[in-house]
């Protein structure tokens, strides 16, 4: 996991948080019953965040 500090030099924002919408970094979402299934993109490089629910 990285820290706020590494995302805001990696995205060349500053730390506030209101100013990085987190939206923008999640790629993929999936229910929590197909967890494996979401490694498959991250494995492939495809993948920034996925959010399971």
């Amino acid at each position: 996991m990285k820290s706020r500090a590494a995302i805001a030099l990696a995205t060349g924002q500053p730390l506030e948080p209101t100013e990085i919408d987190v939206d923008d970094f999640i790629t993929h979402d999936r229910p929590f019953e197909r967890i494996d299934e979401a490694f498959d993109p991250l494995q492939a490089g495809k993948s920034i965040r996925t959010v399971l629910h």
